[in-house]
């Protein structure tokens, strides 16, 4: 009679498992979670979220199932989790995470610090995860990727934020790719983020090593050689010096190998025969001699240089040089020079004149001031 009560529990309890939706297994005491000193865990790490055993500790969802090694943290608020929803992307479940409010937020990751992948610094590393989302507002879903070295336990030496996405979306791949250089890290953490109101679903999380990520940088632009134009005003049976500039892009050092004149008037160009290429100065001096017969008006003559870089890159590159001819100053005739002496002797000759008349008028009112006062004396 003694064992009718304790019967009696054990059918309630045997009746209140059994209709609940979650039946945790027997063998729970045999999950390798009990062997968590023992794991360590490398890239890639993956889930589709199939295998959800009982746990009820405090990174299971909401039913007390979870994705071990992944777990939920629930940063804020009080959100809604599920991983065992049959919408799923691969497979034939997934992760749901259900807000209500705008604080509520919470992460699917690895909570345990000796779970969480080993890493090598200075490697590439990717977090990707399939979602789907239904009216989800606030901050919206983003993932994370942080780092810890040996001692840190609960908060990160580094971290790395994707953007938050929000809104309504059938099923696309949210990914984050990092690198951390830190020699003294050792973990790496990957992470998503749910933060706010809506319906997120989650399927086919990853994080694994990729390729370094090179940046493709624009291959350099081949050297060039640019001549610039020049215009200079000379009189007929004048010459002169003309310096046109040349501009070097993408090569130090340049050696001039050839210089050509096309032009009706080429002829009036010249090189010196000491000429040399000036490296800092970069012109080129051409001396032009304007024959006295040229009549007045604009000349324009080719000029082509050849020059090698000091990779032995030919460059070539051409432009105008414009010669405004006016008329020429003429010079004296010896009729004309003899007049003009003639001119300069006459005014010379009228200014030692000018200066006499001036030496003797000064003289005459000199005298004339001076005659009054003898008068007086005689008649005194």
């Amino acid at each position: 009679m003694r064992l009718g009560p304790l019967l009696l529990v054990l059918t309630v309890a045997s009746t209140v498992l059994q209709g609940s939706s979650v039946i945790c297994p027997s063998a729970y005491s045999q999950h390798p979670r009990i062997r968590e000193e023992e794991m360590a865990i490398y890239p890639p790490l993956e889930t589709s979220f199939e295998d959800t055993p009982c746990m009820f500790d405090q990174y299971s969802d909401s039913r007390g199932l979870r994705p071990y090694p992944w777990g939920f943290e629930v940063w804020g608020g009080k959100p809604a989790i599920y991983c065992d929803s049959p919408l799923a992307h691969d497979g034939k479940k997934s992760v749901q995470l259900i807000g209500n409010n705008l604080d509520d937020m919470v992460v699917i990751a690895i909570p345990e610090l000796r779970l969480k992948p080993r890493i090598i610094p200075g490697k590439t590393y990717r977090v990707e995860a399939w979602v789907k989302m239904e009216d989800v507002g606030g901050n919206g879903v983003r993932l994370m990727q942080q780092f810890f070295n040996s001692s840190e336990i609960y908060i990160p030496r580094y971290r790395c934020f994707g953007e938050f996405v929000r809104g309504s979306t059938d099923w696309f791949k949210l990914t984050l790719d990092s690198r951390i250089d830190d020699p003294e890290m050792i973990r790496g953490d990957p992470v998503l983020q749910f933060w706010g109101i809506g319906t997120v679903w989650i399927d086919s999380m990853r994080f694994y090593e990729i390729p370094a990520l090179t940046p493709k940088l624009p291959a350099p632009a081949p050297p060039r050689l640019t001549l610039h134009e020049l215009s200079t005003i000379l009189a007929a049976g004048e010459s002169a010096v003309a310096a046109m500039r040349l501009t070097v892009e993408g090569s130090e050092e340049m050696f001039l190998q050839d210089i050509s004149f096309a032009g009706e008037k080429s002829g009036w160009i010249r090189i010196d025969d000491r000429f040399a290429f000036n490296p800092s100065g970069r012109t080129i001096d051409l001396l032009i001699h304007i024959p006295p017969e040229t009549r007045p008006g604009t000349y324009t003559i080719n000029v082509s240089v050849t020059s090698l870089t000091e990779k032995e890159a030919v460059l070539t590159t051409q432009n105008v040089l414009n010669i405004h001819v006016v008329e020429s100053i003429s010079k004296p005739t010896g009729s004309e020079k003899e007049s003009r002496m003639d001119y300069v002797s006459f005014l010379s000759v009228l200014a030692g004149v000018l200066v006499l008349f001036t030496s003797a008028f000064s003289y005459v009112v000199w005298k004339r001031s001076k005659s009054p006062s003898r008068d007086g004396e005689n008649r005194s």
